[in-house]
């Protein structure tokens, strides 16, 4: 509500503060109907030009969701990495305890997939 009525008053207190101007300096009220005339005109183009900055918002808005969801995907890939590469840390430790050593190729070719998915 505060940003809305901060530029409406604005806009209304420049309007009349120019009117009374115009009038206190030259005094006819046929000038101001021109006043009036060409304070329309500029609203008019302010309105059309805050529709485009608008659109621009928009698309800014866009791109930045389709950002996120793709934070949100990526998230969740290095989330399965960190499980899957903690997996085959504890099967590695198990081998050692086991006293089966020299079998690191399937982990080190099953790391290099994982970095290829990511």
């Amino acid at each position: 509500i505060r940003t809305g009525s901060i530029g409406g008053l604005l806009a209304t207190s420049l309007g009349l503060g120019g009117m009374a101007g115009m009038w206190l300096l030259i005094g006819d009220t046929l000038s101001l109907s021109g006043f009036g005339s060409g304070a329309s005109i500029v609203s008019f183009y302010v309105r059309v030009a805050g529709g485009i900055f608008a659109k621009g918002a928009d698309i800014g808005s866009d791109l930045v969701g389709e950002f996120d969801d793709q934070r949100k995907e990526e998230d969740q890939q290095v989330f399965e990495l960190q499980r899957r590469m903690n997996l085959l840390e504890e099967e590695r430790r198990d081998r050692e305890k086991r006293g089966l050593e020299g079998d690191d190729e399937a982990t080190i070719a099953e790391l290099r997939q994982m970095e290829a998915e990511v």
